[in-house]
């Protein structure tokens, strides 16, 4: 497939752009790269290209949740506490719907979200349908409250390839401070520690982790206020997550919003946070960059950046997982691809899979779930 007048965030002129097994072949400049196979080609009219975006924290199967709490609290296990007395009867009937119905939801929430990746923390759960690449590379620790026998976990003598990804510092009280200091001095065998949202560690504790994980739009709902991440990026790689709608809103462009509200980044940082510097971080090769020999995981957007803009395509691997209607008429599609036709925010839109199944099954269990779009 040929990608035609592509407009690569933050370069200047047009391209044109060769997929091939999944991967990008080739780029030149806008009417230079001949076709003399006849492959085809989409015109993108000089729509805005990301690479996919890869949401570095979720729980995929906490994701039919409303934002549950009202805070803010003085750490995570104060507002856990409360949830579970408040709304005991709402989590009961959520945790009844079968585990692979929840986690296929969250996988279409990213998706939606023209996230091609996610890092799932907690338990491993299969959906039937992964459409995107669920990062499973990981030791998933909740956090120091919650996880039994972390330290034990934490050093294991045979697990070092892949990185522990734990929730620290996730409060404003001493109890939350107190938790980097505890993970630091514990790491006995020097293991890599991905630290999630990190509201009340010090910039100096920070050096201790491989990388952070940003939620601002969840830590601002919990607790007022997010990490000083203009801080603790001078001492380790910062990127960024969306966190559940357990604590969190549905759309990604809310949670960017969120976050260049701070003050604390630009644009161009944010995007880096969803793309170059995760890759990085997770070691996923080939991915967080538009570039030949990378995999073609791509967003298409109507508009200059991701958070005023419209989400116009989302490709993974070369193969088109959603697109607006107004482009039906021009994509060549994968006839092994079913789509569903849905209106999201105001936009009519196909994407991947049986969706309107899922949607049936989950009303099922839960006939008042909150449907963030209209089935068409």
């Amino acid at each position: 497939m040929i990608l035609r007048n592509l407009q690569l965030y933050e370069e200047q002129e047009r391209k044109d752009l060769l997929i091939q097994d999944g991967s990008i072949a080739t780029i030149t400049a806008a009417g230079t790269l001949k076709n003399p196979t006849n492959i085809p080609f989409i015109d993108t009219e000089g729509l805005t290209a990301f690479p996919g975006f890869i949401n570095s924290h979720d729980h995929l199967d906490f994701n039919l949740y409303p934002q549950l709490g009202k805070g803010p609290y003085p750490n995570y296990t104060s507002w856990g506490k409360d949830i579970h007395l408040r709304h005991r009867d709402l989590i009961d009937t959520i945790q009844k719907i079968p585990v692979a119905l929840r986690t296929q939801w969250g996988i279409y929430k990213n998706l939606l979200n023209g996230c091609t990746t996610v890092v799932d923390h907690g338990k491993e759960h299969k959906a039937a349908d992964e459409w995107i690449q669920v990062f499973r590379a990981t030791h998933s620790l909740h956090s120091v409250a919650f996880e039994k026998n972390w330290k034990r976990k934490l050093n294991h003598p045979f697990s070092r390839k892949k990185p522990y990804v734990i929730h620290a510092g996730e409060g404003t009280d001493e109890l939350a401070r107190a938790e980097a200091g505890k993970i630091n001095r514990a790491n006995y065998l020097r293991k890599k520690i991905v630290a999630v949202h990190a509201v009340s560690i010090e910039p100096l504790e920070a050096r201790g982790f491989q990388g952070i994980v940003w939620c601002p739009s969840s830590n601002e709902f919990m607790f007022g206020r997010t990490a000083p991440i203009n801080q603790l990026k001078q001492f380790t790689r910062i990127v960024f997550g969306t966190d559940s709608t357990l604590t969190a809103g549905w759309a990604l462009k809310e949670h960017l919003q969120t976050g260049l509200n701070t003050g604390m980044v630009q644009l161009p940082e944010l995007i880096g946070m969803l793309s170059s510097e995760p890759a990085a971080l997770w070691g996923m090769q080939h991915k967080g960059r538009i570039a030949p020999g990378f995999d073609a995981d791509i967003c298409l957007y109507a508009g200059e950046d991701p958070v005023n803009g419209q989400l116009m395509m989302v490709i993974r691997q070369g193969r088109v997982l959603l697109y607006h209607a107004s482009l039906e008429s021009a994509l060549p599609l994968n006839d092994d691809i079913p789509y569903c036709r849905i209106r999201y925010a105001g936009e009519e839109i196909l994407v991947a899979g049986r969706l309107s199944s899922l949607v049936r099954e989950i009303q099922q269990y839960y006939p008042t779930a909150n449907i963030p779009f209209e089935l068409l």
